[in-house]
């Protein structure tokens, strides 16, 4: 795609463009959350930088396992509904009590009718505090990070699995073009051990036959 801003063309492509734009999604859920806007950017370069290391390794001991395109998918996809599931269900807890809590709180009046005012005031103070205690607790402040540990792992998973099948259909195209044009030299290179490497080593095998002709 090809922007053209003062005379002055700008080339932007595919994935340039599907990284900005899921950055800017990214950023506009954060600040829409209540997060910094500083704070927002600074965690997306964390995000972005924690891809961006681990995605080609993962991807590659993907590529390696010897299962099937259709079991590595299977297994992928297992383990990022895993990692919603754990965030979803912690969710769900601290939400559940919080709830429990407030309507604890709310029935102190009920509990304690026997009482005069300036006492029953002093429990639902104390009610309160304690409910105010318990979410400042280390829990309740990982919360946060056990959220967004979760959408990065199934981030990193997701990426990984992508690439581990692009990169190798990348080579494959680029072998076949060879091909295409006459060069039986050089072979097709994958680390995939499954149906990609399979087809690399057909590929390759078809050039040697052909350059013997």
């Amino acid at each position: 795609m090809v922007f053209v801003i003062r005379n002055l063309k700008i080339t932007v492509g595919r994935k340039q463009l599907f990284i900005a734009s899921a950055l800017l999604v990214a950023w506009g859920t954060l600040v829409a959350s209540r997060f910094n806007p500083v704070e927002a950017i600074v965690l997306l370069g964390f995000i972005y930088l924690v891809l961006l290391l681990t995605t080609k390794p993962l991807s590659r001991f993907i590529a390696r396992l010897e299962y099937s395109i259709r079991w590595k998918f299977e297994i992928g996809i297992a383990v990022i509904a895993v990692l919603f599931l754990v965030v979803s269900l912690i969710q769900i807890r601290a939400m559940n009590f919080m709830h429990d809590e407030l309507h604890n709180i709310q029935d102190i009046g009920l509990r304690h009718s026997d009482v005069s005012e300036p006492r029953l005031e002093m429990i639902t103070l104390q009610a309160v505090d304690n409910l105010e205690d318990t979410h400042h607790g280390a829990f309740y402040r990982l919360l946060p990070f056990i959220g967004i540990l979760g959408v990065l792992g199934s981030a990193v998973v997701g990426s990984a699995m992508a690439w581990s099948v692009i990169g190798a259909v990348r080579k494959m195209e680029q072998g076949m073009d060879r091909i295409a044009s006459g060069d039986f030299s050089q072979q097709v290179e994958v680390e995939n051990e499954d149906e990609l490497g399979d087809l690399a080593g057909r590929i390759n095998d078809t050039a040697a036959d052909l350059a013997k002709l």
